[in-house]
């Protein structure tokens, strides 16, 4: 497996935590310093609502735009990142290039919550640690997210993450969310679920779901909550497919858009890599199969726009447009939100989402990794930047900040870059996602 290859296998294992033990209680200067820092990212944590070029409160519809999330659990925008790592919640704000454990209180010691078992309770002592059993959202409203994978309840917090309430809570099992995304009124959950759940339910009503089990193939779905509470349903399942997996939910002119992606063969049917990765790759590729489809929002209908099969790759979306990321397979392809084919594009779009209606195509020419600013509506390119490292692979391009994973002995490490470093090559700005630690 070349450097590339390994870099796209393991590009969002954040790996490494700079540790720093006590000094922030004996030393003076630096809690002066760590107290100032807190001060600056609570102005912009608070300020990020604010951005943009319209004022007032921003539409669900222009975060979701601005927000991408990275393996399903990692937030990143514009303006900050968000993601777990080593179980505590952690926010880089990328004005300022800083980041934190995503706890406000200068002299939290940041330790893990303790069980009390006088009284059978939790007790949190630092709202960074363990939030969410999945992915978190950071909103003008608050931070939302989903505890227990059972029976997942629907949280919001505050912007400290503080104040916790039950928004609502989904009426079945959904195993483990992988990838989420809020419209303006409601809450969706793509998950897998691995496990057979048999219903219990009590003389008072109370409802138990009890594991027995495990499903020979992977159950895959997602699931739509109002943050009203009042609205419950499964957008889609899918049971009787191998290793089935829904990626990039895409909410555009009230509709969403997702791709199914399932092997119709076990995986261990498949040649092992370690026997031959050639061979591995070549039966993968034979049954891979893929479904995008569109869910009307309002009319609450599903339609299947799109199926493709013997490929590697997955597809994005992007302000009207679907895109067939081939990431080992040739040029990618364009399509028509109704599915329609519509070109080939000049280069590969390695899972890169748009940066300003523009999509970035990742080429490989006479030995090199060349990156290009592509508008689909005018076929042109506006920039390049040619000989990029094979230890340098493109994750997220949202407005001037850029996200990327850096390769090295050590495995791979998501870091924020801005956008003018990027395509000027100066890689070495480039600040890995991680954050000091105060144990």
């Amino acid at each position: 497996m070349n450097k590339k290859n390994a870099a796209s296998v393991s590009v969002f294992l954040l790996e490494g935590e700079h540790k720093v033990k006590d000094r922030l209680r004996n030393n003076t200067t630096m809690l002066k310093q760590a107290c100032l820092l807190f001060a600056v990212m609570m102005v912009c944590l608070f300020t990020v609502a604010c951005s943009g070029k319209d004022e007032g409160k921003e539409t669900a519809e222009k975060i979701n735009k601005r927000a991408f999330y990275l393996n399903g659990n990692i937030m990143v925008t514009e303006e900050f990142a968000l993601y777990d790592f080593d179980n505590y919640l952690r926010y880089f704000d990328s004005k300022s290039k800083a980041g934190i454990v995503f706890c406000f209180d200068p002299s939290c010691e940041h330790l893990p919550a303790e069980f009390d078992y006088a009284t059978g309770e939790v007790i949190e002592r630092c709202p960074a640690y363990c939030m969410s059993d999945g992915a978190v959202t950071l909103r003008d409203d608050g931070v939302f997210f989903v505890r227990e994978q059972v029976s997942p309840c629907l949280m919001q917090a505050d912007r400290e993450g503080k104040n916790r309430k039950v928004i609502t809570k989904a009426t079945e099992p959904l195993g483990y969310p992988i990838a989420q995304l809020f419209s303006d009124k409601d809450y969706y959950v793509a998950f897998i679920n691995t496990d057979i759940f048999i219903k219990q339910e009590a003389e008072d009503g109370t409802v138990t779901w009890l594991a027995r089990g495990t499903r020979d193939n992977n159950e895959a779905g997602i699931y739509r909550m109002s943050l009203d509470g009042k609205l419950q349903a499964m957008v889609f399942r899918n049971a009787e497919n191998h290793d089935g997996r829904v990626n990039n939910l895409y909410e555009y002119n009230n509709h969403l858009y997702f791709c199914y992606q399932y092997l119709d063969v076990p995986f261990d049917a498949l040649t092992p890599a370690t026997e031959s990765y050639p061979r591995y790759l070549e039966d993968l590729r034979e049954h891979s199969f893929y479904e995008v489809y569109d869910y009307d929002i309002k009319q609450e209908c599903l339609t299947c726009v799109l199926k493709d099969s013997g490929k590697l790759s997955t597809y994005r979306f992007c302000d009207g447009y679907i895109i067939q990321c081939n990431s080992m397979e040739g040029p990618s392809v364009l399509f028509g939100m109704n599915g329609e084919r519509l070109r080939e594009l000049e280069g590969i779009v390695n899972n890169a989402p748009l940066c300003d209606g523009d999509v970035i195509l990742q080429c490989f020419e006479d030995g090199q990794t060349v990156y290009r600013l592509y508008n689909p509506l005018n076929n042109s390119v506006s920039r390049e930047i040619r000989s990029v490292k094979d230890s340098v692979l493109l994750l997220a391009a949202i407005g001037e900040s850029y996200y990327v994973s850096l390769q090295d002995d050590n495995g791979a490490k998501t870091a924020y870059i801005g956008k003018e470093d990027f395509w000027n090559g100066a890689f070495e700005r480039a600040v890995v996602l991680l954050t000091e630690h105060a144990n």
